[in-house]
């Protein structure tokens, strides 16, 4: 019998063209909100010296998905409640399209 390296077995999923193609969109998706919520980190400490308001753009960018994920885990596990899982799924949805993005001032208002 042929014996298959850890790595081998690792990646004989991505052999699946369809999960391969989801697994590489999360991927990419992940990459980009970590470069926005380092970009709008930055951006704040421009804005303000306070540390509080610069933790508070991190908040804002992870607090809907603290708050849903984990019920709607919970939920979507249960087949029953998977009608209950849609509204929670939307609402996180929501919640991030609808946070405003940070902007820089004008140098008129300083």
């Amino acid at each position: 019998m042929k014996e298959h390296s850890a790595i081998a077995q690792a990646l004989r999923p991505l052999r699946n063209p369809a999960y391969a193609v989801l697994w590489t969109a999360t991927v990419v998706t992940n990459i980009g909100w970590w470069m926005y919520t380092a970009a709008a980190a930055w951006l704040m400490t421009d804005l303000s010296v306070d540390p509080w308001m610069v933790s508070l753009v991190q908040v804002s960018s992870s607090l809907p998905m603290f708050l849903f994920a984990l019920p709607a885990g919970a939920l979507a596990s249960c087949p029953r409640h998977r009608r209950e899982h849609l509204p929670g799924a939307r609402k996180e949805t929501s919640a991030g399209w609808t946070r405003p993005a940070p902007e820089k001032p004008s140098k008129d208002r300083r």
